[in-house]
């Protein structure tokens, strides 16, 4: 499994979608405390201003409140449910071969 993802928009104020969404992804996702896309706005203008990485500004600027990880045995049912999906859009003509 790789790292934690931190997340954000209004889907996190979602229990269950963020429980769905990690175990999709197979890996732990991560909540801010303002999940809203002003503060990332933020975030690129204060990094903006003083010349530090983006990468630096939000270490320094986000609180994370809350992390969810994959329940077990998920990811791989997930992952066979979304291959017959795209095998049910190949055999429809939907995508190419």
């Amino acid at each position: 499994m790789e790292g934690v993802i931190a997340t954000s928009g209004g889907g996190t104020n979602s229990r269950v979608w963020m429980q769905i969404r990690c175990d999709v992804l197979g890996r732990p996702l991560r909540k801010p405390a303002l999940p809203e896309a002003a503060a990332g706005a933020a975030i690129i203008a204060a990094a903006a201003a003083t010349n530090e990485a983006i990468s630096v500004r939000a270490n320094a600027m986000v609180r994370m409140t809350a992390q969810v990880v994959p329940q077990e045995n998920t990811f791989e049912r997930h992952l066979a449910a979304y291959q017959r999906f795209v095998g049910t859009l190949k055999s429809r003509g939907y995508l190419a071969g």
